[in-house]
């Protein structure tokens, strides 16, 4: 199995703006905002221990049965069998291994890209929300709800 990074931002500047409300074709705010994204990206990032802004990509020759064994960060986000992406109903990911239901040529390639879970997605945009709301406040940790949300995932060094 071979796997490569792909740059994929965790949160967009548009979703952040549609969280908060504000109009997506006003861009007064947008060098502001998107720092605040950065810092909310990193701050998550850095709580848990990895880099929200890549994401694993997978390739393994096609079998019906692939161990993946994902990172509980993450969920499979799609999976495609040579140059076609396969419909949800197609495939399935469950206790730690890819099983794809439809047949394909053994010669084909199976790519399985990957994504953050929503609750780390939410935490970046409650924890940006609150950077733009109250820029004055302390920001030296994360705000109790994102910490919460984040705990589950962080990788503790030695275990």
């Amino acid at each position: 199995m071979d796997t490569k990074y792909m740059k994929k931002p965790l949160v967009e500047l548009f979703e952040l703006k549609r969280n908060l409300r504000l109009d997506a074709d006003v861009e007064d705010f947008d060098g502001d905002l998107t720092v605040k994204l950065d810092a909310a990206i990193e701050a998550a990032g850095s709580f848990i221990g990895r880099d929200l802004n890549q994401v694993p990509v997978y390739s393994y020759p096609y079998a019906e049965r692939m161990e993946l064994n994902l990172d509980p960060a993450l969920h499979v986000d799609s999976v495609s069998v040579g140059s076609k992406k396969l419909d949800d109903v197609e495939w399935a990911y469950m206790d730690g291994a890819l099983i794809i239901y439809v047949d394909h040529r053994p010669d084909e390639t199976v790519e399985v890209k990957t994504a953050y879970r929503s609750d780390i997605r939410a935490t970046v945009l409650m924890h940006a929300g609150s950077l733009w709301m109250t820029p004055t406040d302390s920001v030296e940790q994360l705000p109790k709800q994102s910490t919460n949300l984040l705990r589950q995932y962080r990788k503790y060094h030695g275990r």
